[in-house]
C-alpha cells in the first residue's frame, strides 16, 4: 500500500472510528421478573500510527448506570449490589493490528467494527460494583448481547 492509500484510508477510518462506544448488553438483571438487564458502555480510542503501519484500540473506560438491586450468585458467592452508576477507567489495549491486514481488504470498516466489538468481547468481562453491605467487588458478566453505538 502506497503512502496516498494509507493516509486516505486513515482519514476514512478516524472519521469512523477515532472514538467510540460498543455497548454491552449483561445476563445480568434487575427488577424480576420484568428482567431490565445490566447494560455497560465502552468507550475505545483507535488510532492509527502512520510510522509503525499499526492499528491500536485502547478501551479508556466503562460506564453504566444500574437502576434496581441486582443479585449474583456464583460457585460459593451470592451478592447483592445496590442501585448504582458505574464508571471506571479502563486504559486497557485491546487490538493492535497490521495496517495493511486490515487496510488491503475492501471490505475494512465492516471488518474493523467485527474485530472491535471482538475485542470488547474477549477483553471486556468484569466491572467494580458496590456491594449491599458498602464493600467493594469485582464482578465478571457474561455477555447477552454487543453492538457498537
Amino acid at each position: 500500500m502506497n503512502l496516498d492509500e494509507l493516509k486516505r484510508n486513515k482519514d476514512i477510518f478516524d472519521d469512523i472510528f477515532s472514538e467510540v462506544e460498543v455497548e454491552i448488553v449483561t445476563k445480568e438483571y434487575y427488577n424480576s421478573p420484568n428482567k431490565e438487564y445490566a447494560t455497560y458502555y465502552v468507550t475505545i480510542n483507535n488510532k492509527v500510527d502512520m510510522i509503525d503501519k499499526k492499528i491500536k484500540a485502547v478501551a479508556k473506560n466503562i460506564s453504566g448506570s444500574l437502576k434496581g438491586n441486582i443479585r449474583i450468585t456464583g460457585f460459593l458467592t451470592d451478592d447483592t449490589f445496590l442501585p448504582q452508576d458505574v464508571y471506571e477507567k479502563v486504559n486497557q489495549v485491546i487490538l493492535n493490528i497490521n495496517v495493511d491486514s486490515l487496510f488491503n481488504n475492501e471490505e475494512w470498516p465492516t471488518m474493523y467494527r467485527s474485530m472491535l466489538i471482538e475485542a470488547v468481547r474477549n477483553n471486556i468481562r468484569s466491572v467494580h460494583l458496590e456491594r449491599n453491605d458498602g464493600k467493594s467487588k469485582t464482578v465478571s458478566f457474561s455477555v447477552k448481547e454487543i453492538q457498537m453505538v
